[in-house]
């Protein structure tokens, strides 16, 4: 019976204890949290969590958690009697997600303690202000000018846009803004590639009036499918008024003076790959251009003449491209021959003698009644008679010299003395031509004749090659003509 009483007594006497030592409480503490947890949008000003007693700020302050966008915040505080109100310290933003948590254990003003957890998350604004874009959904075989739109729901700065607007596209591009700068519209400034996709993306920012925009935003799309090389389907002569374009089997007979060169390709052509791949050898200056509005046809224009007899390369080379960027299936290769006859000297006469063009020394008589327009006496002695010596030239053609060639021909024909440097040099006093421009006729003086115990050798030149004497703008001398001579 006393060992009963005796427990009893002592269970009694321990609770007494702890109780009066404030380390045992059988109330219950209650803690709220508002806004609760499962609400999407939160505009109020602060996050509060509302104690049943009051407790010690210290611990309660320590235990807040504060995240935005999944990083941690600092957060600041305000107690109204039993409700601590957390507040990020650099402020809300809208559009932003946050995260407000207390979890850990709380000190009454008596001392008792007990743990504690709340945990609320929402976006930060109103549901109906949300800041928000729509963009363009994926699209395949879009057009070469295919745009795209990307709207708000309020209004952005063009190079707030820009700046946080990214596009992986290589070609120029254009972003035209609405009148409200709502609606911003990107397309290309000639032409997307094809068989190309694009991706574009809008990162997150913050509006004017210190909203977020609501999630990263992207999209893509891609360009139409096209798997077709171009091809050169003829490179031909064309006439230098570029009407006429001539079958491709006259490149070896019609290419002379100053015909075009003609390309016609498959497929629309970008001029400036054309261009590039185009190459005529020798150099025969000139430009490329278009020849109609398809882009499928080119002409080279010649601005001189080809050279006679000469043998031409023209290169096309597979780097030319297609208006979608596709190259050529192959390069090209042509050759062709001026048929154009060189210009040449058929007679050459002094004094009426006719030049052997196989001898290496021309040797001329002259004597003091010959031809030569002087009333030197019978002797031929002195230096008067040999001053007195004058020698009629006629150079026969075998093409009549165009009228605008004529002064450059007679310059480019050249009578001088070879040697002893102690003869005269002869000077040519008139000319002429014939009526149908193939015989130049020249008379010089002031030669000296060769003596027993002195040769004097003169000579005459006729200039040739593509800087000599032209008939005409591509008929010209193949080589220059000499003809050295003696006067005796």
């Amino acid at each position: 019976m006393k060992c009963p009483l005796i427990s009893c007594s002592l269970v009694l006497g321990i609770c007494m204890f702890f109780a009066s030592c404030g380390f045992l409480s059988f109330k219950t503490y209650e803690l709220d949290v508002l806004p609760q947890e499962g609400g999407k949008y939160f505009c109020g000003k602060s996050v509060d969590f509302v104690f049943s007693e009051s407790v010690e700020h210290y611990y309660a302050q320590k235990a807040v958690k504060l995240m935005c966008c999944g990083q941690s915040a600092e957060a600041g505080f305000e107690w109204k009697n039993n409700t601590l109100c957390v507040t990020p310290e650099e402020g809300w933003i809208y559009g932003y997600d946050y995260s407000v948590s207390l979890e850990g254990q709380m000190h009454l003003k008596n001392g008792s303690t007990f743990v504690v957890y709340e945990r609320t998350s929402f976006i930060y604004g109103d549901k109906n202000k949300v800041f928000s874009a729509k963009g363009p959904a994926a699209l395949e075989q879009a057009s070469l000018d295919y745009s795209f739109k990307i709207e708000f729901n309020r209004a952005v700065q063009k190079q707030v846009f820009r700046k946080y607007f990214s596009f992986d596209a290589s070609e120029d591009f254009v972003i035209e803004e609405s009148d409200d700068l709502k609606t911003f519209t990107v397309k290309p400034l000639e032409s997307w590639q094809v068989n190309r996709q694009y991706f574009w993306k809008l990162n997150t920012f913050v509006s004017d009036d210190n909203y977020i925009l609501d999630g990263v935003l992207s999209g893509t799309f891609k360009t139409i499918t096209d798997t077709q090389s171009p091809e050169l389907v003829r490179l031909c002569p064309v006439s230098a008024d570029k009407t006429v374009w001539f079958a491709p089997d006259f490149l070896q007979s019609v290419m002379s003076g100053k015909k075009c060169i003609g390309l016609e390709f498959s497929k629309t052509m970008d001029y400036s790959s054309v261009k590039n791949a185009f190459s005529i050898t020798p150099q025969v200056n000139g430009s490329l251009e278009a020849a109609d509005d398809e882009g499928c046809k080119f002409i080279y224009s010649v601005t001189e003449p080809y050279l006679a007899q000469v043998e031409y390369t023209v290169l096309v080379k597979d780097s030319a491209r297609d208006s979608h960027g596709l190259y050529l299936s192959e390069g090209q290769r042509f050759t062709f021959t001026c048929p154009d006859e060189y210009l040449k000297v058929t007679e050459v006469k002094i004094n009426g003698s006719a030049v052997d063009f196989d001898r290496d020394i021309f040797t001329l008589k002259v004597t003091d009644d010959s031809d030569d327009g002087g009333d030197g006496d019978d002797s031929g002695q002195g230096e008067e008679a040999e001053e007195e010596i004058n020698l009629n030239f006629l150079i026969t053609f075998s093409e009549s010299i165009d009228a605008q060639n004529l002064k450059t021909a007679f310059d480019k024909t050249t009578v001088k003395l070879v040697f002893p440097n102690s003869a005269l040099s002869p000077v040519t006093t008139h000319c002429h031509w014939n009526s149908e421009r193939t015989e130049l006729f020249f008379t010089c003086t002031n030669f000296s004749a060769a003596t027993d115990s002195e040769s004097v050798v003169y000579q005459l030149k006729i200039a040739g090659g593509t800087g000599g004497i032209h008939a005409s703008d591509n008929c010209y001398m193949e080589d220059s003509v000499c003809v050295n001579f003696v006067l005796q």
